[in-house]
């Protein structure tokens, strides 16, 4: 559960919690490439948690452990992405002081990306706002498209429901729907039009 549900909870509010997409990884010989590359990388730099978690389940696949990132410093976009490298026994040398996502992490690590071999671990679908402020500072940039993310093929074990439905208390049999990314949005109306 997560903290803006425990708020919901403490204002009333019965959440019901639906998974809304499937994550799973994608491209497994750039995640490999990536891996085999750490000793000539300067940099590598994590855009979500769940990149993080999909490098290191491939790292430990091949027989390897975060020690294969002695030299390499790593850089992360948020609070949730360096807790995730926390969960892995690693904190990063980098993150954001202020804010998250890929606008926050420039503000004050690219002048020492710059001109460095960074390894960014991403999905296919994120934005491409990173990669290029980093070519463009002259960094020798490898984007591994580490997962993909694709809605739920259907929501139908759950009923017509959205993915987090509340039935505030006191105010009758209210429900509303909160999606928290793109993402989910898109998989929402995906499966509202295939009720129609």
């Amino acid at each position: 559960m997560c903290s803006s549900d425990l708020l919901l909870q403490l204002q009333g509010a019965q959440t019901i919690l639906r998974p809304a997409l499937d994550i799973s990884p994608h491209n497994i010989p750039q995640v490999d490439a990536a891996i085999e590359a750490l000793f000539e990388t300067d940099w590598l730099v994590f855009s979500s948690r769940i990149g993080v978690q999909t490098f290191f389940d491939r790292l430990y696949e091949l027989g390897s452990d975060p020690r294969a990132l002695a030299n390499t410093k790593i850089a992360c976009v948020g609070k949730g992405t360096a807790q995730a490298l926390r969960d892995f026994g690693l904190i990063a040398d980098y993150m954001p002081e202020e804010g998250q996502g890929a606008d926050a992490l420039l503000r004050g690590w690219l002048p020492l990306a710059t001109n460095r071999r960074v390894t960014l671990i991403k999905n296919p679908e994120g934005k491409t706002l990173l990669q290029e402020t980093l070519l463009n500072a002259g960094c020798q940039v490898t984007a591994v498209d580490a997962y993909i993310q694709v809605p739920v093929a259907t929501w139908e074990p759950f009923g017509f429901q959205s993915p987090l439905a509340l039935n505030l208390k006191g105010r009758g049999d209210r429900k509303s729907t909160r999606l928290n990314s793109s993402h989910l949005v898109i998989s929402y109306a995906v499966f509202c039009l295939k009720k129609k």
